[in-house]
C-alpha cells in the first residue's frame, strides 16, 4: 500500500475542515449554536479559514505540508486543552470571547489534535525529489 504523502493528507484535512465550517451556518442537531458541537458564525469561519489553509498546503512542497500538519496539530491541542480551562465546569461558554464551544467541542478538538499531529509527526518523511 502507497503511503499518503503529507500533500494528500493536506488536502483531507481540507475536506475534514469544510464540511463542519458548512454546516454550521445551516440548521441541523451536529453543529450550530443548538448542535451536539457548539458553533457560532466565529467558530465557522474558524473551520473555514483553517480548510483554505490546509488546502494552501497541499499545492506547497512536502517538508511544508508536513511542517504545516505539525504545527496545527498542536495549535489544535492548545484549543482542546484552553477550551477546557476557559469553560471549567460549565457546559459551554465563549473561547476568547469570540467562539462559541461546548465541552464536547474540546474533546473533540483534544482528539484532532493527537490524529492531526499523528499524521503530521508519525508518518515518514517525503523522499527528496
Amino acid at each position: 500500500m502507497k503511503s499518503l504523502s503529507p500533500n494528500r493528507i493536506a488536502q483531507i484535512l481540507a475536506v475534514a475542515f469544510v464540511l463542519p465550517g458548512i454546516l454550521g451556518f445551516f440548521p441541523n442537531p451536529v453543529i450550530g449554536p443548538d448542535g451536539l458541537f457548539a458553533a457560532n458564525t466565529a467558530h465557522n469561519l474558524v473551520h473555514l479559514v483553517t480548510a483554505a489553509l490546509f488546502l494552501f498546503m497541499s499545492t506547497q512542497s512536502a517538508s511544508a505540508a508536513r511542517r504545516f500538519t505539525q504545527v496545527f496539530g498542536v495549535i489544535y491541542l492548545l484549543v482542546g486543552v484552553m477550551g477546557f480551562l476557559v469553560l471549567g465546569g460549565s457546559e459551554e461558554g465563549m473561547l476568547l470571547g469570540v467562539v462559541h464551544i461546548n465541552q464536547l467541542d474540546n474533546f473533540l478538538h483534544i482528539g484532532l489534535g493527537v490524529l492531526i499531529c499523528v499524521a503530521g509527526f508519525a508518518f515518514p518523511k517525503a523522499p527528496a525529489s
